[in-house]
Formats: structure tokens, sequence, C-alpha cells
């Protein structure tokens, strides 16, 4: 039921937003269960998970995450010695008794696997180049698949106190009495829905351009606590002999703790894929009739390569020659139906937007182009598309939309002829002229 909650939860979660990023993450670190206990102590020990995330950015660096992870929590817990463990039981003749368990050497390794569904508000900064830092903050819901206990103790005395006749019976090993030794049993504990707060922090590296690396510190602290309520022994009663009894672990007692909450901290690393926005493609038509008049015009058109001037900048005033030929300087777009910034046409837009930023009194005119494959209202629809994708970038570089005029020109400028495969990739362009 836990699960089919968890997946329900996470598709929803995924359906109903447009994530922008998915993640796969790995993680480790000291994961455990954080105990307060007046008779014992608990030590976390290393554990890890794996995960899958989706984050929806709503504005250039800010974003909303949400994802489903697997965990595994390990820890350790002690009994003091002479410690006794009291729970009110029935033996074989229907008397009722105080049931009186004394361990020493009293040992617990506990696993605890979960499944968590997060919700983290993610920062990522916009930094020129290919490194940048991120950090995200909120919280978890942990839902426990299973709490696995090993437990060993050196040596068990079992007794049952009659408070009718003021007796401890501590010696009648064929009821349930006795002293066990170098015992050693396994529990398997039902416990509660947990939440967390939550945050992480670290670098991430642009591999490509829909590709990010993670790498950075994470930390989880329950707010709840796990135990539920019950005052269960550790060691289970049993009429039949004490060679009957079965462990239920230090969670089965809520007066054994006072505080049982998820504690972990360590490293992690998530690799990134960045989601496309939406966008009209052509219909498979379209495609097709693309490639057949590529193939076309390489068969029938094989005049020689013939450079076309590219049109030139209005108003150079104040520019550099090298500030002009940076911005002159057509950006390719390569592919037929490539109408996103690539890494290194990125590397130039930034140069551009620190000439512009420098320049504030500067205007431009965007155009986007392409070559002469395909309809005439896909190429000019490709060309508007291009030209967009550069001035949404000069624009999350802080360049003013006020300062950008878009247009596409579609196939009617071409660079060079559209005469073989050569020219009509460099015709796939776009400029970037001064206005003003």
């Amino acid at each position: 039921m836990k699960l089919k909650i968890c997946l329900a939860l996470f598709i929803g979660a995924f359906t109903t937003s447009r994530a922008q990023e998915v993640t796969v993450k790995i993680n480790g670190g000291l994961q455990g269960v954080d105990y307060s206990s007046p008779q014992g102590s608990g030590n976390m020990k290393p554990g890890g998970g794996l995960g899958v995330g989706y984050t929806y950015y709503f504005s250039k660096n800010w974003g909303l995450g949400t994802g489903l992870d697997f965990n595994l929590y390990r820890t350790d817990f002690q009994l003091h010695d002479n410690t006794t463990i009291t729970s009110y039981e029935v033996d074989d003749q229907g008397s009722a008794f105080e049931y009186r368990v004394t361990p020493n050497g009293y040992k617990e390794e506990q696993r605890l696997y979960g499944l968590s569904i997060p919700l983290m508000l993610a920062y990522r900064s916009d930094t020129p180049g290919t490194t940048g830092f991120y950090f995200g903050i909120g919280g978890k819901v942990v839902f426990p698949l299973q709490h696995k206990v090993d437990a060993s103790a050196v040596s068990t005395q079992l007794s049952g106190y009659y408070p009718d006749i003021n007796l401890e019976i501590d010696d009648l090993p064929d009821h349930g009495f006795g002293e066990l030794t170098d015992y050693n049993g396994a529990a398997d504990n039902d416990l509660k829905t947990a939440f967390t707060a939550s945050v992480e922090a670290g670098l991430y590296f642009k591999l490509k351009p829909h590709m990010n690396l993670y790498t950075g510190v994470y930390a989880d602290y329950g707010i709840t606590d796990l135990h539920k309520s019950g005052q269960s022994n550790i060691v289970s009663y049993s009429a039949e002999g004490i060679d009957e009894v079965s462990s239920q672990g230090v969670m089965a007692n809520q007066n054994l703790l006072d505080k049982s909450k998820l504690f972990a901290v360590g490293v992690q690393v998530k690799l990134g894929f960045s989601l496309n926005k939406e966008k009209k493609t052509p219909e498979p038509e379209t495609v097709v009739s693309v490639v057949e008049e590529e193939q076309v015009y390489e068969e029938k058109h094989t005049a020689p390569v013939r450079p076309i001037e590219p049109p030139k900048a209005k108003v150079d005033t104040g520019l550099t020659t090298e500030e002009r030929t940076t911005i002159a300087s057509p950006l390719s777009f390569g592919s037929i139906d490539n109408t996103e910034v690539s890494l290194e046409m990125a590397t130039r837009l930034d140069r551009i937007a620190g000439i512009l930023t420098t320049h504030d009194e500067l205007k431009v005119t965007i155009t986007g182009h392409t070559c002469n494959v395909g309809s005439e209202a896909l190429n000019n629809r490709i060309g508007r598309q291009r030209a967009d994708a550069v001035a949404e970038y000069l624009q999350n570089k802080g360049i003013s939309k006020s300062r950008m005029m878009v247009e596409s020109k579609g196939e009617k400028a071409p660079l060079y002829p559209n005469n073989s495969s050569a020219n009509r990739s460099l015709n796939r362009r776009v400029t970037i002229t001064i206005t003003e």
C-alpha cells in the first residue's frame, strides 16, 4: 500500500508540472535513526541511496523539485546492562502478570529501507562558462518499507511478577521464565511515516548543452518520530518455554525511547538532463520532403561556392573593430531542424552580451535565416525560432528586451548560394546588426 501511495504521488507530481530537468542521483554518508533513550544509545552507520528527480524552473534561477528516492538507513542500538524492560502479559493459566526482561550485552543492528518524496525549492546560478553553484531547501516525506533488526545479548533473564500474590518467578523454563545465554533473534518493526527538513548545496558542471553534472553535500533531519505507541517487550513472552520466544526490538516499546528520528548527512552526485521546451515541429510529410529535396539539390546544383556579402552593421560608433566583428559574425545553427543555442554559440553570445552591456545605448536587430530546403512558410517559422532563441539567451544575460528587434528572413537572404550541403549548412544562421 505504501509503495502504491509513493508511486501515485510521484506520477502526479510529474504529470501536473512541466518539469524542465530530469535527474538521476546517487548519495552516501551517515544515514540512520537519531535515538534518545534513558536506557540505551544509538550509533548511526554509513548508508546511501538512489533516486530520480524532476525540477520545474519558474524563473531563470529558481525552481521547484520533486522526485522519488530509495534509501538505506543503518543504526546500532545498545541497552545499558541490567536494564529491566516491562510489559503486561497473560500466562497459560489465564493469569495476568508483569513480564520482566533484563538483558546484558544487548545490541541491535538495524536496517531501515525507505522511499521518500522530496519537495525542494531549488536555486541554480547562471554564470558564464561551464561551472556554477546550486542549493536547495525544503523537506521530504519518508515511507518506511522495512525495518530489519538483528538482536543479540550475552545473557537475558526472563521473569514474571504476579502482584496479586507478590511473587516473581524466574526459573520455570518450560513456562517461559528463565535465563537465555548467547541470545540471537530477528525482528521486523512497523514504523510511522516520517517527515524531514532537508538541504543540499554544491557545484554543477555543464557537460553538454542539455546535460549537467551536480556534485555536493546534503543533510536531512527528522521532524517526526518513527516509533509507534505500544508497550511490547524487546523479547516476546511464550508459555511454550523460553526457547520459543522471539525478538520484537526496542522500537516496539515506546517507554524505551524519547526520540527516534531520521538523520542523514553525506555527499551526492546527480546527472541532470534538460527537457526541450514545447515547440512546433514539421509534420512527418514535411521532413520527408526536406530530405528528398536535399538529395535533389545535391545532385542538380554543382556551381562553385560563391560567398554573398553579409549585411553590415548600420551603426558602429564607439565599437572597436574586434567588437564589431564579434557582433556581426553569423551564428551558425548547422542542421536543418536545429533551433537551439549550442554551447559553442553560448560562448559567443556571452561576449556579445558583455559588449551590449558596456554600450548600453545600442540596439540590435536579430534576424533568423534558413537554407532553401522546405516550404517558405516552414523556413520563415524556423528562422523566427532561431532568432527567438538568441534573443532569449541575451535577455537572460541582462540585455533588455526593448533593445532587441527579432525577425525572420527565412530563405530570402542566403549568405552563400544554396547549391551544396556545405553552403546550405552555412545559410542556417542568425545575424545580429546594430540598429541604433
